[in-house]
């Protein structure tokens, strides 16, 4: 990819409600209540003779009717009887009802329930080791009801036909056909709980960075290049021999770093609203780019090919095209109401992703002028993005400290497929691959705990967290090329570095650079 270079200038360097019970044993068909009596032991009076006067009560029209209507046998709620006892009390005698069931009409309370009652799943943001007590507490109870040749799906109390067993299997060839029985474990068992490091694999110093939680100063090239901006120098870090070198020093704050796809090229996002792009291997600047607002800081951009695409505080977006002199392709003003703090664009390079300090995420397609589709669903700012590198449609999207979700959504219908409560402010989003589980999800979290939580996709199971992974909420991460170790920042002025995942699959075969260097980066060291 060629590139157009500027003047060569001097570089600086459903739930069931209760029932209540009526007093009244059955509803009489008839217009009125029947009379309830009840004996009371009384003290004997003079007169030992009583006289019951007999008033027989003609039935109404609407009672009649009722009585011949066939909604008359139809039972609408379990009989329940009333069982009159006598507590005796100091002076007088007090009647008190208790409730009992029928002997001959079941209640509809005990047949209703399965073997097992089902307790409700862990909440998204509970610890891995509640997940594996409620996971362990299901298959134990599985393992009791095949052991007793139990069905788990069935009914206690069964009130039709047992079905027909099964024939036996025919051996037609006469080699003994042998039937392997074999229980089934619950679906839930199958994502466990995994070990995740507690402890970071190497920490870094880096003295100077700006607590600033709308900023994204890190990014990780394919080339195993870390580039870091501490205050107004820039500085890269070489994973693969430990190696740290200068780059340069701005006139003002460094708002956004992001490498080109090949790692030749990075760009550097600036408080002016200014964006250069550098060669790292000449150490040289190759153009500044300016966009329609040059006094608004850039937040964030992002690489597609030979487009830079780049959103300020203002909320505009412009597209800028490196190949050619006049950079500003396509100039978007108001995206959003208000800074347009995360930005990615999709590997393909056919949809982008923004998310604004107004809460809104919002979904282009690369050539249009207006978002195809607009979210609302988060509550705070959304800085974290995230595409899915095995579903190209698969996009994640993290709120900050007053919505603390992250959302899935279809990029090709709008649908949002799920949502995960992590109980903690996103400050960032990385998709990777576990042998245990499969796909996953991390997120860097801020307050209250600082933490790293690993989710497992798409049964939303937190596998993995690290509490207290920094002193202070974690601002930036980035991946590893190998996908394999993550990157953290923090306002502790720390760089650390979590073994997270494992290769995936199709590069098995291959060695991650990092464990190739690991015995030489083990001891503590600063990036100045």
């Amino acid at each position: 990819m060629s590139l157009y270079l500027d003047t060569p200038k001097s570089t600086t360097s459903h739930r069931h409600g209760s029932t209540k019970c009526n007093a009244d044993p059955l509803p009489s068909p008839f217009g009125r209540k029947p009379l309830l009596t009840t004996s009371v032991n009384r003290p004997a009076t003079a007169s030992p003779h009583k006289r019951v006067a007999f008033n027989p009560v003609s039935p109404t029209p609407q009672a009649a009717k009722s009585l011949l209507s066939p909604k008359f046998d139809v039972v609408k709620s379990d009989w329940l009887s009333e069982q009159a006892t006598r507590t005796c009390s100091p002076g007088r005698r007090r009647l008190v009802r208790t409730l009992t069931a029928d002997r001959f009409i079941p209640s509809r309370a005990l047949t209703a329930h399965r073997l097992h009652d089902d307790a409700p799943a862990p909440a998204a943001s509970a610890s891995p080791e509640t997940y594996i007590r409620a996971q362990t507490s299901k298959y134990y109870k599985s393992s009791v009801a095949v052991a007793c040749g139990l069905d788990m799906n069935q009914r206690i109390l069964q009130f039709q036909p047992a079905p027909p067993e099964r024939k036996p299997t025919i051996d037609l060839l006469g080699r003994g056909v042998q039937t392997v029985t074999r229980t089934l474990k619950p679906s839930i068992v199958a994502a466990r709980a995994r070990k995740v490091p507690t402890s970071p694999e190497r920490v870094l110093d880096a003295p100077g960075i700006v607590d600033d939680f709308y900023l994204n100063l890190l990014s990780w090239s394919p080339q195993n290049l870390l580039s870091i901006a501490l205050e107004l120098s820039i500085y890269i870090w070489n994973a693969s021999t430990g190696h740290v070198g200068f780059l340069t020093e701005t006139d003002v704050l460094v708002s956004s770093l992001r490498w080109l796809d090949d790692g030749c090229y990075l760009s550097i996002g600036k408080e002016n609203g200014s964006l250069e792009v550098w060669d790292i291997e000449s150490n040289s600047k190759l153009r500044t780019m300016k966009g329609s607002d040059d006094l608004t800081r850039l937040l964030s951009h992002c690489w597609s090919s030979h487009l830079i695409t780049s959103g300020s505080r203002a909320g505009n977006i412009v597209h800028h095209d490196v190949r050619v002199l006049q950079h500003a392709v396509q100039t978007i003003t108001n995206a959003h109401k208000a800074e347009v703090c995360g930005l990615e664009w999709r590997a393909d390079g056919m949809q982008f992703a923004l998310g604004g300090n107004d809460n809104v995420v919002h979904l282009w397609d690369a050539r249009a002028a207006v978002p195809r589709f607009s979210k609302t669903a988060h509550n705070a700012a959304v800085k974290a993005l995230a595409w899915c590198p095995t579903q190209t449609s698969l996009l994640a999207t993290g709120g900050g400290s007053t919505d603390k979700y992250i959302h899935f959504w279809n990029t090709t219908t709008g649908a949002r497929v799920n949502s995960i409560d992590t109980g903690s402010q996103i400050s960032s989003l990385k998709w990777g691959y576990s042998y245990g589980t499969g796909q996953e999800i991390m997120a860097t979290h801020g307050y209250p705990d600082n933490s790293i939580g690993v989710y497992s996709y798409p049964t939303l199971q937190k596998t993995g967290e690290i509490v207290r992974a920094h002193d202070s909420r974690i601002l930036h991460s980035a991946l590893s090329p190998d996908g394999t170790t993550v990157a953290t920042t923090s306002g502790d002025e720390n760089l650390k570095f979590w073994k997270v995942w494992d290769l995936p699959k199709a590069r098995v075969g291959g060695e991650s650079t990092l464990a190739e260097n690991d015995k030489q980066m083990r001891k503590v060291m600063t990036i100045r």
